[in-house]
């Protein structure tokens, strides 16, 4: 896949990740501050595993238009973030303050219960935090994502239609 042909998936899947926002904050205006079923807290966990899933899509993506390996083994997930911060990687890759990262390594751990299926360990006071700072880290990421791809700052973010 040529580098353009990586940055349109990478737009994709921004576009996504973006979609899946909407709905978790569509879901939160739902629940409201009634404390929340079961259910309702998995859809919540879901989300917040759906936005990671696409955040390491985009780092993979992100990787390949780079030419470079994407990291392998049991600590890959940890190991993309490293290659993608401040400290870590070649210098063309230094995307993620530190501080960023940290906020990311929380939405990782969400992403891990949510995936191995342990939605009923799932606490409501542990998930409100993160979803209160989804739109602020998520955010945050499409921007520098966006200002990595074109080297500019000033990359507008597509109109969404059809969420």
């Amino acid at each position: 896949m040529q580098p353009d042909r990586w940055a349109e998936a990478i737009e994709r899947e921004l576009t996504r990740t973006r979609r899946t926002r909407g709905m978790l904050t569509d879901l939160l205006s739902e629940i409201g501050p009634a404390r929340p079923s079961p259910h309702s807290v998995t859809a919540t966990s879901t989300y917040l595993a759906n936005l990671y899933g696409g955040l390491e899509r985009v780092l993979t993506g992100l990787c390949k238009r780079h030419g470079t390996s994407v990291p392998e083994g049991s600590t890959w997930h940890s190991e993309l973030l490293e290659c993608f911060s401040e400290e870590g990687g070649t210098a063309d890759m230094r995307l993620l303050p530190r501080d960023l990262v940290a906020e990311l390594r929380q939405f990782l751990a969400f992403r891990h219960v949510a995936t191995h299926g342990y939605a009923p360990e799932l606490e409501w006071e542990r998930l409100l935090p993160a979803t209160a700072r989804v739109e602020a880290v998520f955010g945050e990421f499409e921007r520098l994502v966006r200002q990595h791809l074109g080297g500019e700052g000033s990359a507008a973010s597509p109109t969404d239609q059809g969420s």
